[in-house]
């Protein structure tokens, strides 16, 4: 609940005051912010993996920044992310991860790279509103 209301009601707000109503670029500000904030990590895991951690909680910033913007609705944002978060509550986080070789540092990064482009078009298409021209 903390980090939805900070990133997604706090700084996604301000983020659209200080870009002048710009909701793409507020939503990367937001994101950017929401990733950033788990680089508090590395505390327990390695570079790598915080690496990989904070690709992956930037797209899902992206994604739950446009439900917000699209519905004003913090609790359905809340929600999204509870679920996404319930496996580490299910397992109580004793699902422990092992610093990736080389190559799978490398498959992992090309994947989560390309899952955010896909994941940043949908963004900017929903954000901006998804408009048809009409046919002649």
């Amino acid at each position: 609940m903390a980090e939805e209301g900070m990133f997604r009601g706090l700084l996604l707000p301000l983020s659209l005051e200080l870009t002048r109503n710009r909701r793409y670029t507020a939503v990367i500000i937001s994101s950017l912010g929401f990733a950033v904030a788990h680089l508090a990590n590395i505390a327990n895991s390695s570079w790598s993996l915080v690496l990989l951690q904070m690709i992956v909680v930037f797209g899902n910033g992206l994604l739950w920044g446009s439900v917000y913007l699209k519905t004003d609705n913090l609790s359905l944002t809340i929600l999204l992310h509870f679920l996404d978060d319930l496996p580490l509550f299910i397992t109580n986080g004793s699902l422990k991860l092992t610093t990736p070789t080389s190559s799978q540092l490398m498959t992992a990064l090309v994947m989560y790279l390309v899952m955010i482009g896909i994941i940043g078009v949908v963004t900017f298409l929903q954000v901006n509103g998804l408009h048809r021209r009409p046919t002649r």
